[in-house]
C-alpha cells in the first residue's frame, strides 16, 4: 500500500510539473458515473433498499491538458470516486482513485477523446453493524475510456467550460472471488479549464 501511495504521489507531482510547461492548462472536473455490478445490498427498517455498484459514484478529479498536434491533446487526471449508502448505525460504499490518460481531439466546440483509465485501490467498505459483513478490497485493474464532451463556453485568455458523457469499462478482480465484478458504466461530466 505504501508504493501505491507513493505512485500516487508522484502521478500528482507529474500532473503539478506538466501544469508548468507552455501551452498547457490545468482542469478541474466533476462527475457521476451510473452502472456496474452490484458488489453490496443494504435494507432498512422501513423495506427501502440501499445498492451500492462497482464504479458507481460521484467522482472529483483536477489533471492537466497538454497539446500534442493541432487540435489534439493529451489529458491526465487524477481524482477520487465514491459512493455510499447511509444508516443510522452502519454505513456501506464505494470508493477508488480513478487516473486517466486521454487523448482527446477538439472539433469545433465538440470534443471526442479515448484512452485508458487505471483504479487504485478501489474498495468496497463497511462500518457499524454492517462491518461483520466485511469490506472487500478489489486489486487495482486498468479500464478503458470513451468521452464526448461540448464547451459551453470559452474564456478570451483560455480556459472555459465544458459537459459530456462518458463510458467506462472495467473489470474489478480479487482474490476471493472467481468472478470479477463488472464496473461499465456511464456517467455524465463537467470539466472547469483554466
Amino acid at each position: 500500500m505504501r508504493n501505491k501511495k507513493i505512485g500516487l504521489l508522484g502521478a500528482v507531482m507529474m500532473l503539478a510539473a506538466s501544469a508548468a510547461a507552455a501551452d498547457s492548462g490545468l482542469f478541474i472536473g466533476i462527475g457521476n458515473d451510473f452502472g456496474g455490478d452490484t458488489i453490496g445490498e443494504v435494507w432498512f427498517d422501513d423495506g427501502a433498499d440501499g445498492v451500492v455498484r462497482a464504479n458507481q459514484g460521484f467522482e472529483m478529479d483536477i489533471g492537466v491538458s497538454l497539446p500534442v498536434g493541432a487540435g489534439l491533446s493529451l489529458q491526465s487526471s487524477i481524482g477520487v470516486q465514491w459512493s455510499e449508502r447511509l444508516a443510522g448505525n452502519g454505513s456501506m460504499g464505494w470508493q477508488s482513485f480513478p487516473w486517466r490518460n486521454l487523448l482527446v481531439a477538439e472539433l469545433g466546440s465538440w470534443s471526442l477523446g479515448g484512452g485508458v483509465v487505471y483504479f487504485i485501490e478501489p474498495e468496497l467498505s463497511t462500518d457499524g453493524v454492517l462491518a461483520p459483513l466485511g469490506g472487500r478490497r478489489y486489486d487495482d485493474a486498468l479500464g478503458y475510456q470513451a468521452e464526448l464532451a461540448y464547451r459551453l463556453f470559452r474564456n478570451p485568455g483560455g480556459g472555459g467550460m465544458e459537459v459530456g458523457a462518458r463510458y467506462i469499462t472495467v473489470d474489478f478482480t480479487t482474490p476471493e472471488e472467481e468472478q470479477p465484478a463488472r464496473g461499465d458504466s456511464g456517467g455524465v461530466f463537467a470539466r472547469f479549464l483554466f
